[in-house]
């Protein structure tokens, strides 16, 4: 008779680490942009940026702000460490004391070739953290975090315009970071109008009169317009001089990711 143990997959050495080559490759926010290319879904604004060593993403999908980091040259396999479960808990969760000390106690396993993932779960959101236990440094990371509802990340400064019936509000944030929009009448009523970041459509405010998307990198200019009336609030990211003319708008899922 075969015993159920026979039956479980079991991966060679190679196979782990070649599972553990794809994680960099998944993730909710490159689902989302493989999605609007291959069956013509609704689009996502990605923030991207990249340098020699890594790249960072980022979107908003139903008011929840999406960010995932990679780092290369964190991850190496030729170098021969093991970490135990607890140590590579204790070494992540130092790496975001608000999260941890606010949070859920977190979780951590070992998944493939050297990585350690650890799981926290906070109140403003979630963090999944990949840590190479040869390096011993956090080569991958997603961030989730609330927009909206009672427990919404904090908004940035405000800049607000309210020189006609309309009075929008945006609220300032870094580069490739969570920007709210919000669009109200003068009474403070919630108002349904058209958003556009530079020259590239965003949206509708909807019933709310709130839209959430990724900041650009440069100075850049929202303009809300609903029926005859338009307004617009120029800004620039934290972190980032003034100065800038050529507004950099987040790209769009739907044609380059």
């Amino acid at each position: 008779m075969t015993s159920e143990g026979e039956n479980v997959v079991k991966f060679s050495p190679h196979e782990r680490e070649f599972q553990s080559d794809l994680i960099p490759l998944r993730s909710r926010v490159r689902e989302s942009a493989v999605s609007s290319i291959r069956y013509g879904t609704s689009s996502k604004p990605l923030y991207v940026a990249t340098s020699q060593s890594g790249v960072v993403l980022a979107t908003v999908i139903n008011d929840q702000y999406i960010r995932e980091a990679y780092r290369d040259d964190y991850r190496n396999r030729s170098v021969n460490g093991f970490l135990s479960v607890q140590k590579a808990r204790n070494v992540t969760v130092s790496q975001y004391p608000w999260a941890s000390a606010n949070g859920d106690p977190p979780s951590t396993y070992q998944v493939y070739d050297k990585v350690t993932k650890t799981r926290i779960v906070h109140p403003q959101g979630l963090i999944r953290a990949y840590l190479d236990s040869g390096t011993k440094k956090i080569y991958r990371e997603i961030q989730y975090k609330v927009l909206a509802g009672d427990d919404h990340v904090p908004y940035g400064t405000t800049f607000q315009n309210n020189s006609t019936n309309l009075h929008l509000v945006v609220n300032r944030t870094y580069s490739g970071g969570p920007l709210r929009i919000n669009l109200t009448d003068s009474e403070g009523d919630p108002v349904d109008g058209h958003i556009e970041i530079g020259e590239t459509e965003l949206g509708d405010t909807g019933p709310t009169g709130t839209i959430y998307t990724v900041s650009p990198s440069r100075e850049f200019t929202v303009t809300a317009t609903h029926d005859s009336e338009t307004v617009k609030v120029t800004l620039t990211p934290y972190g980032v001089t003034n100065g800038s003319s050529n507004g950099e708008t987040p790209r769009n899922a739907g044609g380059s990711a």
